[in-house]
């Protein structure tokens, strides 16, 4: 009976070992929020990386700015020098690559979470409610 409790305990244990370890595997390559990292597939070397997050956080700068004064147009320039710097970072084959993943992004952007076409109209939705006949 003892020795049944032992091996029931090392069996669980394992089975959240190896689900843990599993989990940790699956999210490799993700970004924040679960998101996957585009820029994973790219095989960036160190010095691309550090190169990407300079030009990324330039970018976020400049579109903070551009959205506080609500100008456009600065938010297209920020979003062309953004390319602009993709292009002097990447290598062609890199550059191939990421506008594949960014236009198979693009393809399942409205995707998830939609439901399918049978759930339409039954969720919380803000029409009129019908009045109880007193």
């Amino acid at each position: 009976m003892k020795y049944t409790k032992i091996i029931t305990s090392l069996f669980v244990a394992a089975a959240f070992m190896f689900s843990s370890s599993a989990d940790a595997a699956e999210k490799k390559g993700k970004g924040k929020g679960g998101r996957k990292n585009p820029y994973a597939a790219l095989n960036l070397s160190k010095e691309q990386q550090a190169k990407m997050r300079e030009l990324s956080k330039a970018r976020a700068e400049a579109s903070k700015k551009a959205r506080e004064a609500k100008d456009k147009d600065a938010m297209k320039a920020a979003q062309k020098d953004y390319q602009t710097g993709l292009a002097k970072i990447l290598s062609e084959e890199q550059m191939g690559k990421l506008k594949e993943i960014q236009a198979e992004m693009r393809k399942n952007r409205g995707a998830k979470g939609k439901g399918d076409s049978k759930s339409k109209g039954k969720g919380k939705g803000k029409g009129k409610k019908k009045k109880k006949d007193s």
